[in-house]
């Protein structure tokens, strides 16, 4: 059986419907990478729902319960967290060696996670993605006695309130919620046919791109290496992704520091060579604040589009760094399950993707994301280019990372 695409154009596929429904149409082992925005099951701490009940029957806690009711701001696709059958029908079309990156909840990715290992991936690790700008929704304790009690609060100065309950008096300041200020990132990988370096040549991909991650700095923080005494550019990639408020609150902590010059150890292939004393010395024009080790996605208000009111929309420059992180050498096709309002394919085909199928089950999303993909690869002469041009003119534009 095979589904009509909703949408294909300048190498972007989209299929409507149920990932579950569509995925088993899809080739086996036919894609490279998988990057999604799946729901975070965020529901309401009531008991209920259809699934299988929680073995402490007093708890919400045993998340399979809750499956009826709406999810992130009333939404009911968002309901609960995909499942292992959903995962393994992702698993089904991906690439030996291919790994899945996946957004998940603060208080639902334990769930995401399980599903994801049962289906048959492997947990390699988890990114961390860092914000400043989450607004708490905490419920205050001292007002809710007092609401409790019937009693009237008249506020009369800061943190100061008139004919309020002694009992709420003592719960002052007392609240249920932390800010939220980080989202994690499940890196998963479907397992290699035998070693990395077989999986490579046998497949084309293995591994993550390391050199695409780097944090840049004015010069590498690494010593000299290979023949050649060339430098890499830039810092290891982290599993910590600041955007750049949290970056800006991080450097306030830690203050910036310029680094002295200091002794670069020479390296032969017996290892560390004795110059008496006549090393080099240099610096990694390297002050800064502590943000300078981790990558700072920022985002813009103008990235959703007109009419765009998607509840959970990802920055595309993190969008993009983390297509890079995957993008094999030679490209290939990129999944994007739970596709939404576009951001991680537009953010794929901004990083080098060239081939990107999504799937998403809300027509008014995908309507949504393909305008905003034909906004983005048009260019102002575009009514006197062919189709051919202005693909080739957006791949030589978006690709400058390469160089």
């Amino acid at each position: 059986m095979t589904l009509e695409p909703y949408y294909e154009e300048l190498g972007i596929t989209i299929y409507l419907g149920d990932c579950r429904d569509v995925l088993p149409t899809l080739e086996a082992s036919s894609f490279d990478a998988c990057l999604c925005d799946p729901p975070y099951g965020l529901t309401a701490n009531k008991k209920g729902g259809s699934g299988v009940a929680s073995l402490n029957e007093r708890s919400p806690a045993g998340r399979s319960r809750i499956g009826t009711g709406g999810g992130f701001m009333g939404n009911k696709w968002d309901a609960g967290v995909p499942g292992p059958e959903t995962w393994a029908a992702v698993y089904r079309v991906l690439k030996p060696g291919a790994f899945l990156l996946a957004f998940g909840g603060t208080r639902t990715h334990h769930r995401l996670m399980c599903a994801i290992e049962d289906a048959g991936f492997e947990i390699r690790d988890m990114l961390m993605w860092l914000y400043g700008s989450g607004f708490p929704k905490s419920l205050d304790i001292s007002k809710a006695i007092d609401k409790k009690a019937g009693a009237k609060r008249e506020v009369t100065g800061p943190r100061v309130y008139g004919d309020g309950t002694d009992a709420a008096k003592l719960w002052d300041g007392y609240g249920t919620a932390l800010k939220p200020a980080y989202e994690p990132i499940i890196v998963a990988m479907k397992p290699c046919e035998g070693t990395f370096a077989e999986n490579a040549l046998r497949h084309g991909i293995a591994g993550i791109n390391i050199e695409a991650g780097r944090i840049g700095t004015a010069e590498s923080t690494a010593r000299p290496s290979g023949a050649n005494g060339t430098y890499p550019a830039g810092r290891w990639p982290a599993n910590v992704i600041l955007n750049e408020e949290s970056a800006r609150l991080l450097d306030e902590q830690s203050g910036q520091s310029s680094e002295k010059p200091r002794l670069l150890h020479h390296r032969s292939a017996a290892g560390f060579v004795d110059t008496g004393g006549a090393f080099e010395t240099r610096t990694h024009g390297d002050s800064g604040g502590a943000s300078r080790f981790f990558y700072c996605a920022k985002a813009s208000k103008s990235e959703r589009g007109d009419g765009n009111n998607h509840p959970t929309v990802k920055p595309l420059k993190l969008i993009e760094y983390l297509a890079r992180l995957i993008l094999p050498p030679q490209g290939g096709k990129l999944l994007v399950p739970f596709s939404g309002s576009g951001s991680e394919m537009l953010g794929a085909r901004n990083a080098g993707w060239t081939d990107v199928t999504g799937i998403e089950l809300s027509a008014k999303y995908a309507d949504i994301a393909i305008e905003r993909l034909r906004q983005e690869v048009l260019p102002l002469e575009a009514e006197t280019q062919q189709p051919e041009q202005m693909w080739l003119r957006f791949v030589a534009a978006r690709r400058r990372w390469l160089i």
